[in-house]
This record gives structure tokens, sequence and C-alpha cells, in this order.
């Protein structure tokens, strides 16, 4: 959970960016962009400070691929093996996720069971649904 903060001037502060430094705990791209700077290469404050903005997309790719289990394959395939529990799930919906040049879809309800969409169309059903 500490890759998830930044320590800067002695204060911890929310972060999540790109290349973390295994060894370090250093956000690589924060300290790349600190060089460039140096350089005297153009960056602007929106890249720098990307890192304070960025964890919505760690979030996203862990409902997306943990939670509802949509697992790109090579070869344009696709594994679907949710973690969501049937018992605590009704119905849910994950939609507009862009993979590989295709909008994916993703529907449960208790009645029609789990539904994979591609570009609109049905791709797969697993009508025992989740767990």
């Amino acid at each position: 959970m500490r890759s998830h903060y930044l320590c800067e001037n002695g204060k911890m502060i929310p972060w999540i960016d790109e290349n973390l430094d295994p060894f370090t705990g250093r956000w690589l791209s924060r300290e790349i962009l600190k060089a460039w700077e140096r350089e005297g290469r153009h960056t602007d404050a929106m890249h720098y400070e990307r890192g304070k903005d960025y964890s919505h997309s760690t979030c996203a790719d862990l409902i997306i691929t943990g939670l509802c289990g949509i697992i790109p394959e090579a070869e344009n395939k696709i594994i679907v093996d949710p973690l969501l529990p049937a018992e605590c799930w009704d119905y849910f919906t994950l939609d507009g996720v862009q993979l590989k040049g295709h909008n994916i879809s993703l529907q449960y309800t208790r009645e029609s069971g789990l539904v994979l969409c591609i570009d609109g169309e049905e791709a797969a059903r697993n009508r025992n649904g989740l767990g």
C-alpha cells in the first residue's frame, strides 16, 4: 500500500503513477520528468503532476480485471472469470470497456446469468451465472 503514496517534503500524499522502482519505491516517471526539466526539455505541470490524479485507472483496472474478471488474451481471445460472489449480487453491468479496438460489455442478472457482448452483439452467455 505504500506504493499508493508519494513522500514529498516529509508529507505522504496519495499518488499513483507509472514505473515504480521496486528497489527504492520511487516513482520513476516523476524522476524522468524532473531530469527532463533539468535538461531544458519541455514538461508542463499537467504531466509533472499527473500522479495525483492517476489512481482512476488503477481503480478501474482492479474492477475490470479483478472483480469482473475480464482478462485479455493473445489472438483476440477474452477470458471472463469474475470474482463477484453470486449470493451478494442481483445484477451488475460493466459497459464501455475498450479492448483491442472493440467495445466490451459484461452484464449479469440472476435471471439471465452472465452475458458478454462485443460491439453490441452477444458473444457468450453463462446461465449458471457467478461463483
